[in-house]
């Protein structure tokens, strides 16, 4: 038998071991890790935009005040705007699944 063949042979066996390893376990892996990421950004978000109000709330120089309401005002509209695109976008990609499925 020369060494080929062995390789060969090896692989035919190894192979669908890993791609099993792959899609059990290190796929969703990524995943989940991906979802902790994300959430993890979204709190950072929210938990600066509550600290921002807070702050337009225990601040007495109107000027401050206001900047902090502007920079709160936007930090909203940043979070509604990303919030729709994520949310039609996954009625889109859903869509497009569903008519290949």
């Amino acid at each position: 038998m020369n060494y080929k063949e062995i390789l060969a042979g090896l692989l035919a066996w190894v192979l669908p071991l890993i791609k099993e390893l792959v899609e059990n376990k290190i796929i969703p892996a990524i995943i989940k890790r991906s979802y902790e990421a994300f959430d993890k950004k979204a709190n950072d978000v929210i938990e600066n935009l509550n600290d921002l109000l807070e702050k337009i709330k225990s601040t007495d120089d109107p000027e401050k005040r206001n900047r902090h309401l502007q920079g709160f005002k936007l930090g909203i509209a940043i979070i509604e705007a990303v919030g729709n695109k994520l949310t039609q976008a996954a009625k889109l990609l859903n869509k497009e699944v569903a008519q290949n499925d």
